[in-house]
């Protein structure tokens, strides 16, 4: 038996549609954390870094090597530095990394005792790019940081604001409203 319809729309969709709303725009958890890509200038071995080795942006290709999680960020960072020399030459380096937004500090209370406390600061950087110049009269050095919240979204060559998972999560709804009007409709 198929559902009763009332003005051409089921029932059952009726019902479904706000729950199905409802699922797509609350805020995906991300469990471990933001998936970022972590190069710097120059290679460290793991034995120096005690842990996995840090590989050079410069030959940074986007391989899952340069894929690290960051369980104590929600953001990735990439640094632009550029520096240009007296002759007219112009040096540029980029290093990519989680962001730093966690401050770890001992914190003593009756029960535990002194214990170790990290506290995550979700809204220590905005999202996007912001140019820093310095001068010291003889060469003139800028540095670009980059903020973005979607995993991996530190990999691109020039940093390109996305729209965020937001924007995915909004267009996701959408789609699913347009589609459940279209099937309600036939």
């Amino acid at each position: 038996m198929s559902p009763r319809r009332e003005g051409g729309v089921g029932v059952a969709v009726l019902l479904a549609l706000p729950l199905l709303l409802l699922l797509l725009l609350l805020p995906i958890a991300r469990g471990a954390g933001i998936q970022c890509y972590r190069c710097t200038y120059k290679s460290i071995s793991a034995r120096r870094n005690r842990t996995d080795p840090i590989f050079p942006c410069a030959s940074f290709d986007g391989h899952s090597k340069y894929v690290v999680t960051c369980p104590k960020s929600t953001m990735c960072e990439m640094k632009t530095f550029i520096l240009d020399l007296p002759n007219g030459e112009i040096i540029t380096t980029t290093t990519r990394d989680c962001a730093h937004q966690s401050v770890t500090y001992r914190r003593f209370t009756p029960s535990k005792g002194w214990h170790e406390v990290t506290d995550i600061f979700e809204d220590a950087h905005a999202e996007g790019c912001q140019l820093v110049e310095h001068t010291d009269g003889i060469k003139v050095t800028r540095t670009e940081h980059c903020f973005c919240s979607d995993d991996r979204c530190n990999g691109r060559l020039r940093y390109e604001l996305t729209g965020g998972a937001d924007a995915v999560r909004w267009s996701a709804a959408a789609a699913a409203v347009s589609a459940l009007l279209l099937l309600a409709a036939r």
